[in-house]
C-alpha cells in the first residue's frame, strides 16, 4: 500500500484514462441525449463537494439546470418531477445508506436516475437505471482525493454528452496542469512547513467553483491533521 501523495500523485492519468474513453464510456446514455433539460445530484461528504464543483461548468458550459442536494434533504421531499430531469445519485463506495434509500424512492415514483460510484456491482450502481464508473479504482486511503478528482470529470463528462458540448477536448489539457500543480504544491509546502506547523486554524476562501473546492479542502484538515477550519464564499 502507497502512501496518500501516491494516490494524488495517480489522479492526472486516473482522469486521463476517463477522457480517452469519451464518448464511448457514455454511449449507453443516447436516449437521454438532448432530452435532459436539469440535473439534480444526490450525495454527501466528498461526493456532494465533487457535483457542487461541477454544477458552474454543467450550467454555463452545457445550458443545464443543476440542483445539489444532500440525501437527508432530498428525504424530504414528497414530490419527484421527472419531466427532462435526470436525477445523479453519486456514492464512490456504491454503498452509502442514505443514498441507496433515496434512490430507491426516486426509482419508485418513476424517476429517471443514473449512479455514480466506484464500479458497477455496489449496490447504487445496479439500483439505477443507467450507472457511470467513477474511474477512481480502489482507493486505498478513506480520504478521498481520487474519487473527489474523478467524480468532477465524470459530472462535467455527463453534461458535455447530454448537451453534445465538445468542450470535453478542453479537459485533456488539465492533466498536464495538474501534474504541474502537484509539484508546485510540494515546493510550496517544503518552504512553509515550519510555519505551518505553528498553525492550528484555516480559513478558506474561493468563489464560483472554488467555493466547493474550498469546502473540501476544510474537509480534508478536519479530517487527516486535524485543524479547525472554516470556509467563505
Amino acid at each position: 500500500m502507497g502512501t496518500l501523495l501516491n494516490c494524488i500523485e495517480r489522479i492526472p492519468s486516473l482522469i486521463k484514462d476517463i477522457l480517452l474513453s469519451y464518448p464511448n464510456n457514455f454511449e449507453h446514455l443516447s436516449t437521454l441525449k438532448g432530452k435532459v433539460k436539469k440535473i439534480v445530484f444526490v450525495a454527501s461528504g466528498s461526493s456532494y463537494n465533487a457535483a457542487f464543483t461541477s454544477k458552474a461548468f454543467l450550467e454555463r458550459e452545457c445550458g443545464l439546470d443543476i440542483d445539489v442536494i444532500y440525501p437527508n434533504v432530498f428525504s424530504k421531499n414528497t414530490r419527484i418531477d421527472n419531466r427532462n430531469i435526470l436525477y445523479v445519485f453519486v456514492s464512490q463506495s456504491g454503498t452509502t445508506k442514505l443514498v441507496y434509500e433515496n434512490l430507491e424512492r426516486a426509482n419508485e415514483l418513476g424517476a429517471t436516475t443514473l449512479a455514480i460510484t466506484k464500479d458497477k456491482n455496489t449496490p447504487i450502481a445496479k439500483k439505477a437505471m443507467y450507472f457511470i464508473e467513477m474511474g477512481c479504482k480502489e482507493e486505498e486511503y478513506r480520504y478521498r482525493t481520487i474519487g473527489f478528482s474523478t467524480t468532477v470529470t465524470s459530472c462535467w463528462l455527463l453534461g458535455c454528452y447530454l448537451s453534445s458540448n465538445d468542450l470535453y477536448k478542453e479537459l485533456l489539457k488539465v492533466t498536464d496542469s495538474l501534474t504541474n500543480i502537484i509539484t508546485a504544491s510540494l515546493n510550496w509546502y517544503d518552504l512553509n512547513k515550519f510555519e505551518l506547523m505553528k498553525r492550528s486554524t484555516v480559513l478558506f476562501t474561493g468563489s464560483d467553483s472554488l467555493w466547493p473546492i474550498g469546502i473540501e479542502a476544510d474537509i480534508k484538515f478536519m479530517e487527516m491533521i486535524p485543524y479547525m477550519t472554516k470556509t467563505y464564499e
